[in-house]
């Protein structure tokens, strides 16, 4: 194979993995992950069962990377724009107030594991 053929591959891998990631996600939120099921994304996006299974390993990985998924998710869409608008309204209130904003931004985007 050439270069360019598996940079094709590689790319196209990724891509499939993020439609399976994107399915999951919906079909968790709204059903739970009792609703997730390898041979229902494979239906749901005219995918192979092994082709999922490809990705993830096992109905497990794939739960524990749909809810990683989803905590990114939520981070990046709720949590870091409240902290950036909270940050802002701070403005040049104590430093007190601005260490505890800092600390609290960390535990959230950082928690302890």
């Amino acid at each position: 194979m050439t270069q360019a053929t598996v940079l094709y591959h590689r790319q196209r891998a990724s891509k499939t993995r993020k439609e399976i990631l994107c399915t999951s996600m919906d079909i968790a939120s709204a059903e739970g992950l009792e609703g997730l099921s390898i041979g229902r994304l494979a239906t749901e996006l005219q995918i192979s069962k092994t082709g999922i299974f490809a990705h993830f390993g096992s109905k497990e990985q794939l739960q524990l990377t749909t809810v990683d998924a989803a905590k990114h998710v939520f981070l990046e869409q709720m949590v870091q724009p409240a902290l950036i608008r909270l940050r802002n309204s701070c403005g040049s209130e104590s430093n007190a107030s601005s260490t505890t904003l800092t600390n609290c931004s960390r535990f959230i985007l950082h928690p302890l594991k």
